[in-house]
């Protein structure tokens, strides 16, 4: 039985009628499902499952007893979404706490003229908090508080604080501040967050007594303590979709310093509503090193898998509550199935990495670190039935082997680009060169260029002094780096730029070395996946090589966005990006332009 806070499970409409009427709610008039019928929507549900009822109200239906007794023969844990206006009763709250195992009680305010103007009840006032203070003193049920955050209330968080010291803080009850399915507005909510740090600080005194979580809100915001409604509860049927817990009518976005964030894979977003010039003042992203790649061990061989050629039933095979964390293998004697267990990445990263990307490679080597990306690893895509298939998200999917050797087309670019250098060339993040030290010391000895190397690992510095003794040599990060203004002609970064801790300071600083008319070249790499034996994955993580060093993973894309938003003055020259197709390196390459 999961009976974990917060609750969560299969939310079940029961009642289309409400004893208030609160002006944020969604709660649309449709028809009541009969008795029976609810009966038959429960025996759908495996036992030993949480189920939410809700409405409107459920404790309006006359059989809403009835129900919960045909609820607890089926072995179903049962929560109940409520005004808390019956728990007035002493002697139901007794009797209704021996047939659910927890509330969800939605709590407005300490204060019976902004009650009533929420919730359009006078008479509900009173009911409603007794009721809360009876649940908590008569019964160990789970109480979930859910206390809406609008312009009213917001300004009356301390009252919340208020009332909160009066209840008996006990284990099992908890408050969920959320913004209404109503708050669409864009005056309200900027209003909302435009003194959060004030309003913040009252709910620290009420964390101090009290579990409290924050529904849809971003991260670092919160301190952490984020639930993702979309997340919490399954719609059982057409009839309960409109779930008043599951906020899909907020937009959210999120920005570039989201994308650095390590909070990045759980959190929703902020809401389009918030302006965009407070962003920088309310936003705290939680910044520190992260993994660039992820695993799919081997974990199965079977006989050859009939091919998933049309009609295909391999889907119907493979029936797995994450899909994307699955693969298929085929080559002409066995299927493989291979599966990541990885944290680091969000289902939406994974699945943005297998099937839009298709960024997965087969480790063909024997190598526990592997260092060379074109021999080493093998590209693998979509089998032709299996990309135009309806049910690929559902599937594991079967992938093979490309005759295209990894990265050769964007390793051939890249050499013929610095091939092509002349006059003063800084290379920021330079290493020891090793692709590249041929070209660069034919360059240096006929004199066509200047070389300036910088890094802060210091042995490859070492070994790169050693093989190019003319390259001018800089233990430094770009952010740190001070040289003469306008002094480059060219400045390249080859898969160092992910691991720029500060891309403001970072491209302030390139802007200002490079001259007008100067060229910019930056490649570096999106997320990608390694299909290796699980021995091999065992091994590499109990090896003390180090695995997360890269701030942000951004695509291409990101990087011309972000050069946009800033308005660094560069024109775009050429743009590579990774594409289903492509290895996972891309390419950009910018010209300073003159500032009008």
């Amino acid at each position: 039985m999961n009976l974990s806070i917060p609750i969560s499970g299969t939310f079940i409409k029961v009642s289309n009628k409400c004893n208030l009427n609160c002006r944020f709610c969604p709660l649309q008039v449709c028809k009541e499902s009969s008795f029976e019928d609810f009966l038959n929507k429960l025996k759908r549900i495996p036992s030993d499952s949480n189920i939410i009822l809700s409405g409107g109200e459920p404790f309006v239906r006359k059989d809403i007893l009835s129900i919960l007794e045909n609820i607890s023969r089926l072995n179903l844990k049962t929560f109940i979404s409520t005004n808390g206006r019956i728990f007035f009763y002493k002697d139901l709250t007794r009797r209704l706490s021996k047939s659910v195992s927890g509330v969800i009680y939605s709590l407005f305010l300490p204060d019976e003229k902004l009650y009533y103007k929420i919730t359009g009840t006078k008479e509900g006032f009173n009911q409603s908090y007794t009721g809360l203070y009876n649940i908590v003193k008569l019964s160990d049920l789970i109480v979930e508080i859910r206390y809406p955050l609008t312009e009213e209330t917001i300004r009356r968080i301390d009252e919340l604080l208020k009332l909160m010291d009066k209840i008996k803080t006990r284990k099992n009850l908890y408050i969920v501040l959320f913004l209404p399915s109503v708050m669409n507005n864009r005056k309200s909510i900027e209003n909302i967050f435009k003194n959060w740090s004030e309003y913040y600080k009252i709910i620290l005194r009420l964390k101090r007594s009290f579990q409290v979580y924050f529904e849809d809100l971003p991260v670092c915001l919160s301190g952490g303590e984020v639930i993702d409604s979309r997340k919490r509860f399954d719609i059982e049927d057409s009839e309960s979709a409109v779930c008043p817990f599951v906020n899909n009518t907020i937009e959210t976005k999120k920005s570039l310093e989201c994308s650095e964030c390590l909070d990045d894979r759980i959190c929703r977003g902020v809401p389009l509503s918030i302006p965009d010039a407070i962003l920088p003042e309310i936003l705290k992203p939680s910044k520190g090193v992260r993994s660039n790649s992820f695993d799919y061990m081997l974990i199965r061989e079977y006989d050859q898998i009939p091919s998933p050629e049309r009609p295909c039933t391999v889907y119907k095979m493979f029936k797995f509550d994450e899909p994307e964390r699955y693969v298929l293998i085929r080559d002409n004697k066995k299927s493989q199935l291979y599966y990541t267990d990885t944290e680091s990445f969000s289902s939406d990263e994974i699945r943005e990495t297998k099937l839009t990307r298709q960024q997965l490679y087969l480790d063909v080597s024997k190598k526990d670190a592997l260092d060379d990306f074109q021999k080493d690893i093998l590209q693998l895509q979509t089998n032709k039935y299996c990309s135009s298939c309806e049910y690929i998200k559902k599937c594991p999917a079967f992938f093979e082997r490309t005759e295209d050797i990894p990265f050769e087309r964007e390793e051939r670019w890249i050499r013929q680009e610095i091939k092509r250098l002349v006059g003063r060339v800084l290379d920021i993040g330079c290493g020891d060169m090793r692709f590249y030290k041929d070209i660069i010391n034919d360059l240096l000895k006929r004199e066509i260029i200047e070389y300036y190397g910088i890094d802060v690992d210091e042995k490859a510095l070492e070994r790169l002094k050693s093989d190019i003794p003319k390259a001018k040599i800089i233990k430094s990060t770009i952010e740190d780096f001070k040289f003469q203004t306008g002094y480059f002609d060219y400045i390249f970064s080859l898969r160092s730029l992910n691991h720029f801790y500060d891309m403001k300071r970072a491209f302030d600083k390139i802007c200002d070395l490079l001259r007008n008319s100067g060229m910019v070249i930056i490649a570096d790499t999106v997320v990608f996946a390694l299909l290796r034996h699980y021995d091999k994955v065992l091994k590499v993580r109990r090896s003390k090589r180090p695995v997360f060093e890269h701030y942000r993973n951004w695509s291409s894309e990101q990087l011309i966005e972000f050069l946009r938003e800033n308005n660094y003055p560069f024109k775009l020259d050429t743009h590579k990006p990774v594409r289903n197709g492509t290895s996972n390196q891309w390419i950009v390459k910018l010209m300073k332009i003159e500032r009008v």
